[in-house]
């Protein structure tokens, strides 16, 4: 598995490294803060992926971002593309640890992370062996056993960690003792028999505590099942009244107005159209009177013209009339004159004639003088009396075509008088056909207009109406008044509800709705462990109230018995006290039966502890048996023949002969030339890194097959000698297939590679990445 070539832009200052190909050895040189330790970050993090966290790659965060770029790993002959592919311990079973712990060295740091579990790890997948779990397994058999030590001299432990077990233990068995000398000297005073008195009365107690708390149960069942019922109906109420909230009595009221308002407006709108219409019928009936009567008057009219005409006529007629009535008057006596005086004429001129005479002659001559005078006015009057009659004629004339002509002036007249008041009756009758025509069209308008307000009004009504039902979705009053019912029934169901609720649970202190709602429900939930207590239990106050009377009947007796042996009490109370604290559970010591209940308990404590221990021990030296078979198989990857000691050796020219480890606490041991054993830890810093270099390249060749090893300057504590020798290490793994990713900012890295270099051996590439 080596890497043939990689790329890294846009990860923090790194702005691009460009296409890098690789070969074999590669040597990549530049200052400080030219990219070289950004370069291997960004390796790490696009071949991990989300796995190289900073617990493993310490300070592998530093810079925020992830960087872009990808990383061709050759794998058998197959081309694999990071990140692309994923993560490379997908394809390499090894965890990020191992990964850092051997194949990559960063900030020159050769050191192993987390040692002793580390080694143990590697040389289980070295050679097939289960340490860890082998360890990890008596660690747990020692939890099991509670011993001190998770091996075959264990003892039973007293830390806290392990509860006191051996103190426990010991006090155990001093009690034991203890009990056994109290249950003699309780049988010797009788406290057996006062002991069963006790008891029978705790077992009624008992019972009557359970019928008590059945009974208690069974109220609270029944309060929370009929404060459920009733908060569901209270609930489901208010979803109803909430559907039903605009159906309102003030509401109905108004509708039910409005709807009898329609109604009347509606009878008034046809009471006055029925009154209009007979009203214009009247009108029209009138009216054709009226045009009937106006052209009667019409024709009057033409009459009374010529009445009129003749009113002058009648009038001098009338004048001359009386005229001549006068003069008749007045000439009545002048009759009588003539009639004497033509007589007396008469007898004049026959005594004339008879006796001829001048008396007669005078006489004759006077009284035809005085004859003459009469008659002279007597036809002066005809004269007057034949203007009279022809005036009358011309009248008559007149008035014969619109017949009010009479043979006589009175009868003419009296068809006059009669025509006249024909005439103001016809006049007065008119009128007041003309005023009742006025006063119809008024009416008429008048009941329009109210039509034309109803209307009006009906329509504003309507609309009222209308809304009504469109905000409460109905279709008339009666709908309305049906849900109007539902909801007063429901409210009145509602306030049962609530005053169920409130009898059965209270209102703790709350009056607002939500709020008492919330309480109610609060409540219910805390009482819904009861919905299936004490089933077929009917609460009853009664017995409740029995049951605890007795109950205190029973107490006041068991007081009295208990007094006689209150310091017996005493003495238990102590053991159950100290059993509890030895047991760690709840023991009751109350009684003989219950002392020899705690005896057996700590009879069967102490056996179990001692036979847990034994059989933990067992277990324990089988596995130390097993343990010791397998460590031997490590000494084949570390010894004096092993790799790890070749390279060491051949690197420190033969200072050092051989690595080892110590099997216990995987300490790393060295031998010296002179046979001389040191820690690793008291080696030179040179000396170390030169150490677990070797480390890593060897179980690097054991692990994975010719792979590749990524470092940053790993050899910073070397002198040039030791450098060269370093060096000419990697060459040889190089030359064994292994692939070198060498960061360095030390020239003497590049004068000790300066050949290979030239020769083409080392890919030297300088890292000048960063831009400032």
């Amino acid at each position: 598995m080596h890497i043939r070539e990689f790329r890294i832009y846009r990860y923090g200052p790194l702005t691009d490294s460009g296409r890098i190909a690789l070969g074999d050895f590669n040597l990549f040189f530049g200052l400080n803060e030219e990219g070289k330790s950004l370069t291997i970050d960004g390796l790490v993090r696009l071949l991990f992926s989300k796995k190289a966290t900073k617990n493993v790659f310490k300070r592998i965060d530093r810079v925020d971002n992830v960087p872009e770029g990808y990383i061709i790993v050759e794998d058998e002959g197959d081309m694999i593309k990071f990140p692309d592919a994923g993560d490379i311990t997908e394809f390499a079973d090894f965890s990020p640890r191992e990964w850092r712990n051997i194949f990559i060295i960063r900030n020159s740091d050769l050191s192993i992370s987390e040692e002793e579990s580390f080694y143990t790890g590697v040389t289980d997948r070295l050679t097939g062996l289960k340490s860890k779990r082998i360890m990890s397994v008596k660690n747990r058999l020692r939890d099991i056993g509670k011993l001190t030590r998770p091996d075959s001299s264990g003892k039973l432990s007293d830390r806290e960690a392990d509860e006191k077990l051996l103190s426990r233990v010991n006090r155990a068995e001093s009690l034991i003792e203890v009990i056994e000398s109290l249950k003699v000297e309780a049988g010797g005073e009788g406290l057996d028999e006062i002991e069963a008195r006790i008891e029978d009365m705790n077992e009624e107690l008992e019972r009557i505590g359970t019928e008590l708390t059945n009974l208690e149960d069974a109220g609270r069942r029944e309060r929370y099942e009929r404060g459920l019922d009733a908060l569901n109906g209270l609930k489901h109420s208010l979803r109803e009244l909430k559907e039903l909230e605009p159906f309102k009595e003030d509401v109905e009221r108004n509708f039910r107005d409005l709807e009898r308002d329609i109604r009347l407006a509606n009878e008034e709108i046809e009471k006055l159209t029925s009154e209009i219409k007979s009203k214009e019928t009247d009108f029209q009936n009138i009216k054709k009177i009226k045009g009937k009567k106006t052209e009667d008057q019409r024709i009057i009219s033409d009459r009374k013209k010529k009445v009129e005409y003749v009113e002058l006529d009648i009038k001098r007629y009338k004048e001359l009339r009386r005229e001549v009535v006068q003069r008749q008057s007045e000439t009545k006596g002048l009759r009588l004159l003539l009639v004497i005086s033509l007589s007396l004429f008469a007898l004049s001129l026959i005594g004339a004639i008879i006796r001829p005479g001048p008396i007669f002659r005078i006489f004759s001559t006077i009284f035809l003088v005085v004859s003459i005078y009469p008659l002279i006015e007597r036809f002066r009057l005809l004269k007057k009396a034949s203007c009279l009659a022809r005036l009358f004629e011309e009248i008559r004339l007149i008035l014969a075509p619109i017949g009010l002509s009479s043979g006589t002036l009175e009868g003419t007249l009296s068809l006059l008088q009669k025509f006249e008041e024909e005439v103001k009756s016809k006049e007065e009758e008119l009128r007041r056909l003309e005023e009742n025509t006025n006063i119809l069209e008024r009416e008429i308008e008048t009941i329009k207009r109210k039509i034309g307000e109803l209307e009006r009004k009906r329509r504003e009504f309507e609309k009222a109406v209308e809304e009504i039902k469109n905000v409460s979705r109905v279709k008339d009053l009666d709908e309305y008044r049906k849900n109007l019912d539902r909801r007063q029934e429901i409210e009145r169901m509602s306030r049962e509800y609530a005053a169920v609720l409130k009898s059965l649970l209270g209102t703790g202190d709350y009056s607002g709705k939500e709020e008492l709602m919330q309480y109610w429900d609060e409540t219910l939930s805390e009482l819904e462990v009861y919905k299936n207590k004490a089933a077929g239990v009917k609460y009853s106050d009664a017995e409740k109230r029995e049951l605890q009377e007795k109950r205190e009947d029973i107490d006041r007796t068991r007081a009295e018995i208990e007094k006689k042996y209150i310091n017996w009490q005493d003495s238990l109370k102590q053991i159950e006290r100290d059993a509890q604290d030895i047991l760690k559970s709840e023991v009751y010591c109350g009684t003989l039966k219950e002392l020899s209940f705690v005896h057996k308990t700590f009879r069967h404590f102490v056996d179990g502890v001692e036979k847990n221990s034994k059989n933990v021990l067992s277990v324990i030296r089988i596995f130390e048996e097993i343990e010791k078979e397998e460590e031997s198989k490590i000494s084949k990857y570390f010894g004096k023949d092993s790799k790890v000691s070749k390279y060491f050796s051949n690197i420190t020219d033969g200072l050092y002969t051989a690595v080892e480890i110590e099997a216990e606490d995987k300490r790393v041991l060295v031998h010296t030339r002179d046979d001389n054993i040191l820690d690793a830890l008291k080696l030179s810093g040179g000396a170390y890194d030169q150490l677990y270099l070797c480390i890593r390249l060897a179980l690097g060749e054991e692990l994975l097959n010719k792979g590749f090893f990524v470092m940053d300057d790993p050899f910073v504590k070397s002198d040039f000698k030791r450098l060269r020798s370093q060096m000419r290490v990697l060459q040889k793994i190089v030359g064994e297939g292994w692939q070198i990713l060498y960061f360095t900012a030390k020239n003497e890295v590049k004068e000790a590679l300066k050949g290979n270099i030239e020769a083409g051996e080392v890919n030297l590439i300088e890292t000048n990445w960063i831009t400032p």
